[in-house]
């Protein structure tokens, strides 16, 4: 049995299934100095830290891995197609970009976005600057596979017609996301379900566009 470095600590465990709350256990077998020989009720990582606590109510210790919090988020989406019929075309190239500052309750930051696409008449282009916030429905913490939350987008920006001509663009999205650590480590996968107002004023007239959408990214947290 491997000498563990123990930590004391308190701290719960739930699962993703929503379970009830697990406990684990240790039996110090041997001590010398800060180093002991245990025997745990859970699996133990050799060179990992562990924090344990005692909960103010029931003395019942429960473990968790001491892994630093998550600060910044990088996160990237795109699109590109290249499609042809009869008498039609579609070529798009499509680019997302959003950087964040990351507690364990919200995230935030300014996003650029990029789309270039030709519908047979010539090459469209539209760039947008904006910002984004994300509140955290469940906690962003390094143990957990996966939280929910609600977004906030907002994005102003210029469409770029090949004849030429331009329209201002303005968009606003609302709804829900879900970030999946799906390999277990810093890099999540984002799926957004969101609602839109977008709003395009050209020389002509003023359009108003409305309605349902998703999104997929990748989301690197460091």
């Amino acid at each position: 049995m491997n000498s563990t470095r123990l930590v004391v600590i308190l701290s719960t465990l739930l699962t993703l299934s929503n379970s009830p709350l697990l406990a684990a256990t240790i039996k110090i077998k041997k001590t010398k100095g800060n180093s002991a020989i245990v025997e745990s009720s859970i699996p133990l990582e050799e060179g990992l830290t562990y924090s344990l606590e005692s909960d103010k109510i029931t003395e019942d210790p429960t473990f968790i891995k001491n892994t630093s919090p998550r600060k910044h988020s990088l996160t990237l989406g795109g699109q590109f197609s290249f499609l042809k019929g009869t008498n039609t075309q579609e070529n798009r190239f499509q680019l997302e970009g959003r950087y964040g500052w990351t507690t364990i309750n919200y995230d935030y930051g300014p996003i650029l976005y990029f789309d270039t696409y030709d519908l047979g008449a010539g090459y469209n282009t539209e760039f947008y600057v904006g910002v984004f916030f994300d509140y955290n429905l469940s906690p962003n913490r390094p143990q957990d596979t996966y939280f929910i939350g609600l977004t906030a987008q907002a994005y102003g920006g210029n469409l770029n017609y090949a004849t030429g001509a331009s329209s201002q663009i303005y968009k606003i999205d609302a709804g829900g996301f879900m970030n999946w650590f799906v390999f277990r480590n810093s890099t999540a996968v984002r799926i957004e379900g969101l609602y839109e107002l977008k709003r395009v004023n050209s020389s002509v007239a003023t359009t108003d566009i409305t309605g349902f959408k998703g999104k997929l990214f990748f989301v690197l947290y460091y």
